[in-house]
Protein backbone atom coordinates (compact mmCIF):
# COMPACT_ATOMS: atom_id res chain seq x y z
CA UNK A 1 0.00 0.00 0.00
CA UNK A 2 1.22 3.48 -0.88
CA UNK A 3 2.93 5.17 2.09
CA UNK A 4 0.92 8.38 1.66
CA UNK A 5 -2.32 6.42 1.73
CA UNK A 6 -1.13 4.62 4.84
CA UNK A 7 -0.44 7.96 6.56
CA UNK A 8 -3.97 9.10 5.84
CA UNK A 9 -5.42 5.86 7.16
CA UNK A 10 -3.22 5.92 10.27
CA UNK A 11 -4.14 9.50 11.18
CA UNK A 12 -7.85 8.98 10.68
CA UNK A 13 -7.99 5.62 12.42
CA UNK A 14 -6.40 7.28 15.45
CA UNK A 15 -8.82 10.18 15.17
CA UNK A 16 -11.77 7.80 14.98
CA UNK A 17 -10.86 5.53 17.89
CA UNK A 18 -9.74 8.43 20.09
CA UNK A 19 -12.97 10.33 19.46
CA UNK A 20 -15.07 7.28 20.25
CA UNK A 21 -13.05 6.63 23.41
CA UNK A 22 -13.63 10.17 24.71
CA UNK A 23 -17.40 9.80 24.27
CA UNK A 24 -17.28 6.31 25.78
CA UNK A 25 -15.55 7.59 28.91
CA UNK A 26 -18.04 10.44 29.36
CA UNK A 27 -20.86 7.90 29.20
CA UNK A 28 -19.03 5.56 31.57
CA UNK A 29 -17.78 7.92 34.26
CA UNK A 30 -20.04 10.98 34.05
CA UNK A 31 -23.36 9.61 32.83
CA UNK A 32 -23.32 6.06 34.27
CA UNK A 33 -24.87 4.85 31.02
CA UNK A 34 -23.68 1.26 30.65
CA UNK A 35 -25.68 0.32 27.50
CA UNK A 36 -24.44 3.29 25.47
CA UNK A 37 -20.92 2.94 26.85
CA UNK A 38 -20.83 -0.67 25.65
CA UNK A 39 -22.17 0.42 22.27
CA UNK A 40 -19.33 2.94 21.90
CA UNK A 41 -16.82 0.30 22.96
CA UNK A 42 -18.15 -2.10 20.32
CA UNK A 43 -17.88 0.58 17.62
CA UNK A 44 -14.30 1.33 18.64
CA UNK A 45 -13.31 -2.34 18.50
CA UNK A 46 -14.97 -2.80 15.09
CA UNK A 47 -12.98 0.12 13.72
CA UNK A 48 -9.70 -1.24 15.06
CA UNK A 49 -10.42 -4.74 13.75
CA UNK A 50 -11.28 -3.52 10.27
CA UNK A 51 -7.86 -1.94 9.74
CA UNK A 52 -4.92 -3.63 11.55
CA UNK A 53 -2.76 -0.80 12.83
CA UNK A 54 0.61 -2.59 13.02
CA UNK A 55 1.93 -1.70 9.55
CA UNK A 56 0.44 1.79 9.70
CA UNK A 57 2.73 2.86 12.53
CA UNK A 58 5.76 2.57 10.23
CA UNK A 59 4.27 5.18 7.90
CA UNK A 60 3.70 7.68 10.69
CA UNK A 61 5.57 11.01 10.66
CA UNK A 62 3.97 13.09 13.40
CA UNK A 63 6.87 15.55 13.63
CA UNK A 64 6.69 16.25 9.90
CA UNK A 65 2.90 16.73 9.78
CA UNK A 66 2.27 20.10 8.12
CA UNK A 67 -1.00 20.41 10.03
CA UNK A 68 0.56 19.82 13.45
CA UNK A 69 0.53 23.47 14.50
CA UNK A 70 -2.78 24.41 12.90
CA UNK A 71 -5.37 25.30 15.55
CA UNK A 72 -8.99 26.32 15.18
CA UNK A 73 -10.42 29.10 17.33
CA UNK A 74 -12.62 26.65 19.28
CA UNK A 75 -10.08 23.84 19.58
CA UNK A 76 -8.89 24.77 23.07
CA UNK A 77 -12.27 25.42 24.67
CA UNK A 78 -15.25 23.27 25.68
CA UNK A 79 -18.16 24.70 27.65
CA UNK A 80 -19.42 21.43 29.10
CA UNK A 81 -19.19 17.65 28.89
CA UNK A 82 -22.03 17.86 26.37
CA UNK A 83 -19.76 19.98 24.16
CA UNK A 84 -16.99 17.40 24.60
CA UNK A 85 -19.34 14.65 23.40
CA UNK A 86 -20.53 16.69 20.40
CA UNK A 87 -17.02 17.64 19.28
CA UNK A 88 -15.67 14.12 19.52
CA UNK A 89 -18.60 12.52 17.72
CA UNK A 90 -18.09 14.98 14.87
CA UNK A 91 -14.39 14.12 14.84
CA UNK A 92 -15.22 10.42 14.64
CA UNK A 93 -17.74 10.96 11.82
CA UNK A 94 -15.26 12.97 9.75
CA UNK A 95 -12.60 10.31 10.26
CA UNK A 96 -15.05 7.59 9.18
CA UNK A 97 -15.75 9.45 5.95
CA UNK A 98 -12.06 9.87 5.13
CA UNK A 99 -11.34 6.22 5.90
CA UNK A 100 -14.35 5.07 3.88
CA UNK A 101 -13.11 6.92 0.79
CA UNK A 102 -9.41 6.08 1.05
CA UNK A 103 -9.95 2.41 1.91
CA UNK A 104 -11.97 1.98 -1.30
CA UNK A 105 -8.63 2.01 -3.12
CA UNK A 106 -7.44 -1.34 -1.78
CA UNK A 107 -9.78 -2.51 1.01
CA UNK A 108 -13.43 -2.15 -0.04
CA UNK A 109 -14.55 -4.46 2.78
CA UNK A 110 -12.96 -2.19 5.39
CA UNK A 111 -14.45 0.83 3.61
CA UNK A 112 -17.90 -0.69 4.06
CA UNK A 113 -17.27 -1.11 7.81
CA UNK A 114 -16.39 2.59 8.02
CA UNK A 115 -19.58 3.52 6.19
CA UNK A 116 -21.62 1.44 8.63
CA UNK A 117 -19.85 3.05 11.59
CA UNK A 118 -20.46 6.52 10.15
CA UNK A 119 -24.19 5.97 9.85
CA UNK A 120 -24.34 4.37 13.27
CA UNK A 121 -22.62 7.43 14.72
CA UNK A 122 -25.28 9.69 13.14
CA UNK A 123 -28.01 7.82 14.99
CA UNK A 124 -25.97 7.83 18.18
CA UNK A 125 -25.43 11.58 17.86
CA UNK A 126 -29.17 12.14 17.72
CA UNK A 127 -29.76 9.91 20.75
CA UNK A 128 -27.03 11.55 22.82
CA UNK A 129 -28.17 15.06 21.91
CA UNK A 130 -31.67 14.19 23.10
CA UNK A 131 -30.29 12.87 26.39
CA UNK A 132 -27.99 15.85 26.93
CA UNK A 133 -30.72 18.42 26.32
CA UNK A 134 -33.17 16.63 28.60
CA UNK A 135 -30.73 15.88 31.41
CA UNK A 136 -31.68 18.16 34.34
CA UNK A 137 -28.99 20.37 35.84
CA UNK A 138 -27.71 19.28 39.24
CA UNK A 139 -27.45 21.83 42.05
CA UNK A 140 -28.86 25.30 42.50
CA UNK A 141 -31.93 26.43 40.53
CA UNK A 142 -32.00 30.23 40.92
CA UNK A 143 -35.61 31.40 40.48
CA UNK A 144 -36.30 34.95 39.27
CA UNK A 145 -39.95 35.88 38.93
CA UNK A 146 -40.16 39.64 38.46
CA UNK A 147 -38.67 41.81 35.69
CA UNK A 148 -37.79 44.48 38.24
CA UNK A 149 -35.49 42.12 40.17
CA UNK A 150 -32.38 43.11 38.16
CA UNK A 151 -32.65 39.80 36.30
CA UNK A 152 -29.90 40.64 33.80
CA UNK A 153 -27.38 41.41 36.54
CA UNK A 154 -28.36 38.30 38.50
CA UNK A 155 -28.07 36.14 35.39
CA UNK A 156 -24.59 37.53 34.75
CA UNK A 157 -23.57 36.74 38.32
CA UNK A 158 -25.07 33.26 37.98
CA UNK A 159 -23.03 32.59 34.84
CA UNK A 160 -19.85 33.84 36.49
CA UNK A 161 -20.51 31.61 39.52
CA UNK A 162 -21.41 28.60 37.29
CA UNK A 163 -24.91 28.27 38.74
CA UNK A 164 -26.42 25.21 37.02
CA UNK A 165 -29.81 26.78 36.21
CA UNK A 166 -31.64 30.09 36.24
CA UNK A 167 -35.44 29.96 36.12
CA UNK A 168 -37.28 32.98 34.74
CA UNK A 169 -40.91 33.66 35.50
CA UNK A 170 -42.95 36.80 34.84
CA UNK A 171 -46.36 36.39 36.50
CA UNK A 172 -48.83 38.83 35.01
CA UNK A 173 -46.39 40.26 32.45
CA UNK A 174 -47.41 40.54 28.81
CA UNK A 175 -45.89 38.07 26.36
CA UNK A 176 -43.66 40.62 24.62
CA UNK A 177 -42.00 41.76 27.86
CA UNK A 178 -41.54 38.16 29.00
CA UNK A 179 -40.05 37.18 25.62
CA UNK A 180 -37.64 40.12 25.48
CA UNK A 181 -36.36 39.41 28.98
CA UNK A 182 -36.01 35.69 28.25
CA UNK A 183 -34.12 36.43 25.05
CA UNK A 184 -31.77 38.77 26.92
CA UNK A 185 -31.08 36.14 29.56
CA UNK A 186 -30.47 33.52 26.89
CA UNK A 187 -27.78 35.72 25.37
CA UNK A 188 -26.19 36.10 28.81
CA UNK A 189 -26.20 32.35 29.48
CA UNK A 190 -25.31 31.24 25.94
CA UNK A 191 -22.13 29.18 25.75
CA UNK A 192 -21.96 28.72 29.53
CA UNK A 193 -22.84 25.76 31.78
CA UNK A 194 -25.79 27.78 33.15
CA UNK A 195 -29.07 26.69 31.59
CA UNK A 196 -32.07 29.00 31.17
CA UNK A 197 -35.50 27.62 32.08
CA UNK A 198 -38.70 29.59 31.44
CA UNK A 199 -41.71 29.17 33.70
CA UNK A 200 -45.15 28.33 32.31
CA UNK A 201 -44.97 29.82 28.81
CA UNK A 202 -44.07 27.27 26.14
CA UNK A 203 -44.32 29.90 23.39
CA UNK A 204 -41.94 32.30 25.14
CA UNK A 205 -39.44 29.53 25.90
CA UNK A 206 -39.34 28.33 22.30
CA UNK A 207 -39.18 31.82 20.79
CA UNK A 208 -36.33 32.86 23.12
CA UNK A 209 -34.36 29.64 22.60
CA UNK A 210 -34.49 28.66 26.28
CA UNK A 211 -32.96 25.37 27.39
CA UNK A 212 -36.09 24.24 29.19
CA UNK A 213 -39.62 24.95 30.35
CA UNK A 214 -40.92 24.63 33.89
CA UNK A 215 -44.63 23.93 34.23
CA UNK A 216 -46.70 25.03 37.22
CA UNK A 217 -50.25 24.29 38.25
CA UNK A 218 -51.65 26.94 35.89
CA UNK A 219 -49.52 25.93 32.89
CA UNK A 220 -50.47 23.75 29.97
CA UNK A 221 -50.79 20.06 30.88
CA UNK A 222 -47.45 18.24 30.41
CA UNK A 223 -48.58 16.13 27.43
CA UNK A 224 -49.79 19.17 25.53
CA UNK A 225 -46.66 21.13 26.46
CA UNK A 226 -44.43 18.29 25.24
CA UNK A 227 -46.36 18.01 22.00
CA UNK A 228 -45.81 21.73 21.33
CA UNK A 229 -42.22 21.92 22.55
CA UNK A 230 -40.94 18.72 20.93
CA UNK A 231 -38.55 16.12 22.27
CA UNK A 232 -35.34 18.15 22.32
CA UNK A 233 -36.08 20.44 25.26
CA UNK A 234 -35.98 19.97 29.02
CA UNK A 235 -39.40 19.91 30.66
CA UNK A 236 -40.00 20.22 34.41
CA UNK A 237 -43.13 20.08 36.53
CA UNK A 238 -44.08 21.41 39.97
CA UNK A 239 -45.78 19.24 42.60
CA UNK A 240 -46.74 20.25 46.13
CA UNK A 241 -48.19 16.99 47.43
CA UNK A 242 -47.04 13.38 47.45
CA UNK A 243 -50.13 12.52 45.42
CA UNK A 244 -48.99 15.04 42.84
CA UNK A 245 -45.56 13.37 42.76
CA UNK A 246 -47.21 10.01 42.08
CA UNK A 247 -49.35 11.42 39.26
CA UNK A 248 -46.33 13.04 37.66
CA UNK A 249 -44.54 9.73 37.16
CA UNK A 250 -46.54 9.02 34.01
CA UNK A 251 -46.06 12.47 32.50
CA UNK A 252 -43.56 13.27 29.68
CA UNK A 253 -41.38 15.46 31.93
CA UNK A 254 -37.72 15.20 32.90
CA UNK A 255 -37.71 16.38 36.53
CA UNK A 256 -39.99 17.55 39.34
CA UNK A 257 -39.79 20.52 41.67
CA UNK A 258 -41.37 19.54 44.97
CA UNK A 259 -42.36 22.28 47.39
CA UNK A 260 -44.03 21.00 50.55
CA UNK A 261 -46.87 23.01 52.05
CA UNK A 262 -45.37 22.73 55.53
CA UNK A 263 -42.04 24.39 56.37
CA UNK A 264 -39.52 23.05 58.87
CA UNK A 265 -39.00 19.41 59.87
CA UNK A 266 -42.35 18.18 58.55
CA UNK A 267 -41.63 19.76 55.17
CA UNK A 268 -38.18 18.17 55.06
CA UNK A 269 -39.77 14.80 55.77
CA UNK A 270 -42.16 15.32 52.86
CA UNK A 271 -39.20 16.15 50.60
CA UNK A 272 -37.47 12.93 51.62
CA UNK A 273 -40.63 10.97 50.89
CA UNK A 274 -41.06 12.65 47.51
CA UNK A 275 -37.45 11.87 46.52
CA UNK A 276 -37.92 8.25 47.54
CA UNK A 277 -41.23 7.95 45.73
CA UNK A 278 -40.25 9.53 42.43
CA UNK A 279 -38.55 7.81 39.50
CA UNK A 280 -37.95 11.29 38.11
CA UNK A 281 -35.17 13.50 39.53
CA UNK A 282 -36.51 15.75 42.30
CA UNK A 283 -35.55 19.37 42.94
CA UNK A 284 -36.55 20.60 46.40
CA UNK A 285 -38.21 23.98 46.83
CA UNK A 286 -37.25 24.86 50.38
CA UNK A 287 -35.44 27.35 52.56
CA UNK A 288 -31.69 27.01 52.36
CA UNK A 289 -30.54 27.14 55.98
CA UNK A 290 -28.67 25.03 58.48
CA UNK A 291 -31.72 23.24 59.84
CA UNK A 292 -32.95 22.31 56.37
CA UNK A 293 -29.53 21.16 55.26
CA UNK A 294 -29.05 18.85 58.21
CA UNK A 295 -32.55 17.37 57.88
CA UNK A 296 -32.09 16.67 54.15
CA UNK A 297 -28.63 15.12 54.43
CA UNK A 298 -28.47 11.91 52.42
CA UNK A 299 -31.68 12.61 50.47
CA UNK A 300 -31.24 11.79 46.75
CA UNK A 301 -32.05 15.23 45.34
CA UNK A 302 -31.22 16.64 41.91
CA UNK A 303 -31.15 20.21 43.16
CA UNK A 304 -32.60 22.96 45.32
CA UNK A 305 -34.72 25.81 43.95
CA UNK A 306 -34.61 29.17 45.72
CA UNK A 307 -34.90 32.88 45.02
CA UNK A 308 -32.10 35.48 45.16
CA UNK A 309 -33.63 37.01 48.29
CA UNK A 310 -32.88 33.87 50.31
CA UNK A 311 -29.16 34.62 50.55
CA UNK A 312 -26.01 35.64 48.75
CA UNK A 313 -25.31 33.68 45.60
CA UNK A 314 -22.06 32.18 46.87
CA UNK A 315 -23.71 31.06 50.11
CA UNK A 316 -26.65 29.51 48.25
CA UNK A 317 -24.28 27.60 45.98
CA UNK A 318 -22.24 26.36 48.92
CA UNK A 319 -25.30 25.35 50.91
CA UNK A 320 -26.85 23.55 47.95
CA UNK A 321 -23.59 21.75 47.29
CA UNK A 322 -23.66 20.30 50.79
CA UNK A 323 -26.84 18.30 50.14
CA UNK A 324 -26.54 17.48 46.41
Amino acid sequence: MDRHVMRIIDANLNRLTEGLRVVEDVLRYARDDAPLQQRLKSMRHRASSAVPAGALVMSRNAAGDVGLRARGSLENRRGSLGDVVRANLKRAQEACRVLEEVLKIESPGAALVMKELRYESYGLENELELRERRRPPAGLFLVMRHPGDACEDLAGEAVAAKVPAVVLGCPGADARLFYELARTLKEITRGSPTRLLVEDRVDVALAAGADGIHLGKDSLPPKEARALAGDFILLGLSADTLEGVERAQGEPVDYLVFGPASPGPSGAEEIRQAAGLSRLPVVARCAVNGATLSSLAGTPLQGVACTPGEGKLGELLQSTGEII
